[in-house]
């Protein structure tokens, strides 16, 4: 940490500009800085590791498929189930699960494939 973010401490750095102010600042923010570090608690290697964006993970997940319950409101109008005595969202909730599950095990993870069995159904 110390080599790290040295460059804080100098006399242009962030903390070298406060330090008639706040003395204390670069060892503070290094004592906060080594409570949030944790990679020598998991044991996991410390070589290089595997690393991908989040917003490729994010674009990922989209193209799983994976229908939220916003989404699956979207699919049926919740006047269809006013005669069963039950609300629309419980039906939903109660079989967004095994909707996802069949979505994922026989590849319907395309928009198209999507509607054509939401149609069907």
């Amino acid at each position: 940490n110390e080599s790290r973010y040295s460059r804080l401490n100098a006399s242009d750095g962030f903390y070298g500009k406060q330090n008639q102010t706040n003395p204390n600042g670069y060892s503070d923010f290094l004592a906060l800085l080594k409570k949030f570090q944790f990679w020598d608690k998991t044991g996991l290697p410390q070589g290089k590791l595997w690393f991908f964006h989040p917003l490729q993970f994010v674009r990922h997940f989209r193209r799983c498929g994976w229908l939220s319950q916003g989404e699956l409101a979207q699919v049926y109008a919740e006047s269809n189930y006013t005669h069963v005595g039950k609300t629309g969202a419980e039906y939903k909730d109660r079989y967004r699960l095994s909707i996802n599950k069949v979505f994922r095990k026989y590849g319907l993870n395309k928009p198209v494939r999507m509607s054509h069995f939401f149609g069907q159904s």
